[in-house]
Order: structure tokens, then C-alpha cells, then sequence
């Protein structure tokens, strides 16, 4: 995915776009229920076609992972798929630039055209959108550089399992460490600073153009919570989750870890240095 887009959603206008669905109505869709999503889409053949055979590979994709993260799969989400970017509230009602998707509570939006209508991206888009929606709904995490980097980690390990379900820790690392595009690690690319960002921080984003450039903030930060699955399992890093913001992540992870955070870290920093 291209992570340099011109971004126009202030967190302020992020909550306006909740209300985006009271302006648009919802029988101008088509729907398509399953067990655990409600699927609005506009009622297109480079859609409707797909709608089915993806809302069950979805299903079972999405029980593979909660049961990968040891979570109980209790969540009906609201899913809506526009055909192109003029179909989507956001860009009725606020007339913003609408990137390939976004979760919204419990709702999930995204836009075919820019994932150049690939069932297999739009199925991506989605699975990185739901670990948002878990994120806030199990754990309350609340600070972005964490809960992007969940939820990269968590669509690579979709995106690299193979049939049976096998996927390697090492090698979506690496991949993570592949797209990043520095020579060697400063102190404004370390967790500790990434995840002390607020949101236009983290996105990087340039108030006078409005452009966002958060390629190496999303992947850098992946690979932490990679390295940490990695190395102490999953349930430890629920633990971490829990409640955690941007004022008091090192504060949890010292009670969740063996390891304090600062050791932890500078291993880390140890490893993708080796890498770059």
C-alpha cells in the first residue's frame, strides 16, 4: 500500500465523519448479511459478483485470527463498500480526499476503486480495519502508533499465512524492515518517541500542505509489535493493551513485561539496525 496520501481528516473532522451516515441513506445499497458482518455495497457487477464468496472467506479468515489472537469473536461490524471515491459519504459531506478505508465505532468504509477493484486488497483493507475495531473494543487501546502497528501486523500475517494457516514471525519482520526507507534508526523512529505521538503526529502530516507521509512511522511500528509476539507471545501484549494511551504505554508495559521497556527497545533497535 502507498502510505504518502494527501490527507484532509483532522481527528475533529474524523468525528464528524461518524455523522456522514445520517446524511446518506442506506437503501441506496445493496446489503449482504453473514455471521459476523453487515455489508452495505453499491450494487455494481465489479461488486455484487464478489459480495458472497468474499463475506465467507472473510468469516473464516477473521474466526483464523481471533482465534490466533485467543480473543472470542462477538462482534457484528457494519461493513460498506463504495464503488468509487464520489460514492462515499466522506466525500459528500466533507468534501475530503478519501484514502482506501477506514473504521468508524463499528463500521467499516472503504472505496474499490482505489484498491484498483482487487478482491484480495479489499479483503486486506478490511482485516486491517476489524483489528482496529478489536483493538478499541477488547483492549481499549487507545494510542495510534500502537494501534496501527497491531493492526499492520496482524494484515501481514494475513496477507503471508499460507494454506494451512503457517506464516513467519522472521520473515514479516523483515519485510517490515525491507519497506522502511532510513539507513540507520534515530531517536524520533524508536517506540518510545513513535508512540508518544498524537494523531496528526504519528500521520505525519504537513499542516500547510495537509500531506501525509507515515510509511516509516506504520511499518517501524509494526515491527515492534512483531517482535514482540515474537519473542513473549500474544497474551502478554493484550495485557500491554489494556487501557493504554500515549501517556502511560511505558507505565503498562513495565507491569506486562518481564522486560522493561527501555531493555526491550534497545533490543529491538538492535535487530532492525542489523537489518537496514
Amino acid at each position: 500500500m502507498n502510505f504518502k496520501k494527501r490527507l484532509t481528516l483532522s481527528p475533529f473532522l474524523l468525528i464528524l465523519c461518524g455523522c456522514a451516515f445520517l446524511f446518506y441513506h442506506t437503501d441506496e445499497l445493496a446489503v449482504y448479511e453473514s455471521d459476523h458482518f453487515v455489508i452495505y455495497y453499491t450494487n455494481d457487477s465489479k461488486i455484487s459478483s464478489h459480495i458472497k464468496s468474499t463475506s465467507q472467506s472473510l468469516e473464516q479468515d477473521l474466526d483464523w485470527l481471533c482465534d490466533l489472537l485467543q480473543i472470542n469473536n462477538n462482534l457484528t461490524i457494519d461493513i460498506y463498500i463504495y464503488l468509487t471515491e464520489e460514492d462515499v459519504p466522506y466525500e459528500q459531506t466533507l468534501q475530503s480526499t478519501f484514502s482506501s478505508g477506514v473504521s468508524d465505532g463499528l463500521k467499516i468504509i472503504v472505496c474499490y476503486e482505489s484498491l484498483k477493484y482487487s478482491i484480495s486488497l479489499l479483503k486486506e483493507v478490511i482485516i486491517h480495519e476489524y483489528m482496529h475495531v478489536i483493538q478499541y473494543t477488547k483492549f481499549v487501546l487507545l494510542n495510534i502508533g500502537i494501534g496501527e502497528g497491531f493492526a499492520t501486523f496482524y494484515q501481514y500475517i494475513y496477507h503471508d499465512k499460507k494454506d494451512d494457516g503457517n506464516y513467519s514471525y522472521s520473515g514479516i519482520f523483515q519485510f517490515f524492515i525491507n519497506q522502511v526507507q532510513l539507513n540507520q534508526l534515530s531517536a524520533q523512529y524508536h517506540p518510545e518517541y513513535l508512540f508518544s505521538l498524537d494523531y496528526l503526529g504519528f500521520m505525519n502530516v504537513n499542516l500547510s500542505t495537509l500531506d501525509s507521509d507515515r510509511h516509516n512511522h506504520y511499518f517501524l511500528s509494526a515491527s515492534f509489535v512483531c517482535y514482540l509476539v515474537d519473542q513473549y507471545g500474544v497474551g502478554l501484549l493484550k495485557e500491554w493493551f489494556n487501557q493504554t494511551n500515549k501517556n502511560n504505554f511505558i507505565q503498562h508495559f513495565n507491569q506486562a513485561y518481564p522486560q522493561s521497556f527501555y531493555e526491550v527497545q534497545s533490543l529491538w533497535i538492535e535487530k532492525v539496525n542489523s537489518l537496514l
